[in-house]
């Protein structure tokens, strides 16, 4: 999927082959990520300013919505067949 301009909803996982390298929250055209040990440096970059290592590809995933929410009502309901 494309991410939609100006949203930061999207979830941007790069990868190297089929290993994922890194993960941010993306818009079309920049991501934010954490960069260093123990994400000590968060960064807004363009999509691809990332270094070589991350790889070559890129995949963006929507958050499900309300997915607490869900799992909450869905136990609720469950318990209370018991």
């Amino acid at each position: 999927m494309t991410p939609r301009p100006g949203t930061l909803r999207a979830v941007g996982v790069y990868l190297d082959g089929e290993v994922p390298k890194l993960a941010g929250r993306s818009t079309a055209q920049t991501a934010i990520s954490k960069w260093g040990g123990h994400g000590t440096h968060i960064w807004e970059h363009a999509l691809w300013d990332v270094p070589d290592v991350y790889g070559n590809e890129a995949r963006f995933f929507e958050p499900l919505p309300r997915v607490a929410e869900i799992f909450r009502d869905r136990a609720a309901d469950q318990w209370a067949l018991m």
